[in-house]
């Protein structure tokens, strides 16, 4: 089974170079979009191909622009007809896996899809409203309120409703799957329904492929986790995820968490994040021969 291993990225490549290095192998690909505000990397593999999305783009957080380019990503791997398995992560994920157990691992699920049981009003205004900020820096804590907030009322105020006879579904961004379902999110009809949304990217896939929600929560924590009440940390879409520590936001693993990061290797996550020093996956990996069973 070939997997694409597709990489949204920014910055300088030295976390996603050492992902790479862990990686490598004759089965696994990269396909990667390099955020065009930032200066293209040189990278080395020896067994993998790495595929670079040569028309790049201006990507900025929370807006359109990082689901369009999620779209770009999907379109590169399925016009290939290379590959059975396509996987998406930033370039601040670290793997969580040796290659010959991800492989073994991917072969048993068909998808490895987050899905949330539950859409707060004001995250499911984030699609229902009209959003004019696709290359705006919305990180910023006082931006975010100035613009944000002001947008919504204006939406209020109009009464806008662009999910009018439409469902909805939310997860993280971040997700593992057979190309089938590749197929099956390029053929969708209304992508526009994306566009001009705020974090439109974590409704992409699972609004298109709703039917693969779980029936149970409970029992289903591949897919799910209840972690954005940050209960605990997160084992949706087959990542490691740790919010609590993060106070609501992704926790950083650093050298500290190294012992922790070995702990969990070769289980049940393919991918940590988030890490922003690559010598957290140098530790992790360099010295580690478990293997596990998968």
């Amino acid at each position: 089974m070939k997997h694409a291993v597709m990489i949204m990225g920014y910055g300088n490549g030295k976390v996603a170079q050492e992902t790479i290095n862990v990686l490598d192998d004759p089965d696994i690909d990269f396909i990667i979009h390099w955020d065009k505000k930032s200066e293209l990397p040189l990278f080395k593999s020896k067994f993998s191909k790495i595929i670079f999305i040569k028309n790049r783009s201006n990507v900025f957080w929370g807006t359109d622009t990082q689901t369009t380019v999620e779209k770009k990503l999907l379109e590169k791997v399925y016009n290939s007809h290379k590959y059975d398995y396509v996987h998406l992560i930033s370039s601040n994920d670290m793997p969580l896996m040796t290659p010959e157990y991800f492989k073994k691992y991917f072969r048993q699920r068909e998808y490895s899809i987050g899905f949330l049981d539950y859409i707060d009003p004001q995250i499911y205004n984030r699609a229902k409203y009209y959003y004019p900020v696709r290359y705006l820096n919305l990180k910023s804590g006082i931006r975010f309120f100035l613009i944000i907030k002001n947008i919504e009322y204006v939406n209020r105020f109009l009464r806008i409703n662009r999910l009018k006879h439409k469902s909805l579904q939310k997860g993280c961004n971040w997700f593992s799957m057979s190309i089938k379902y590749v197929e099956e999110v390029l053929n969708f009809k209304d992508f526009k329904m994306f566009m001009n949304t705020f974090t439109g990217d974590e409704f992409y896939i699972q609004t298109i492929l709703s039917r693969l929600k779980p029936k149970n929560f409970e029992n289903d924590y591949d897919y799910y986790s209840d972690d954005f009440r940050m209960t605990k940390s997160s084992e949706m879409a087959s990542r490691y995820i740790d919010w609590l520590n993060g106070h609501g936001k992704p926790y950083v693993f650093g050298l500290k968490d190294v012992k922790s990061l070995k702990s969990i290797v070769n289980t049940k996550y393919a991918f940590g994040r988030k890490v922003n020093d690559y010598k957290v996956i140098q530790e992790t990996f360099f010295d580690n021969n478990k293997e596990g069973d998968a």
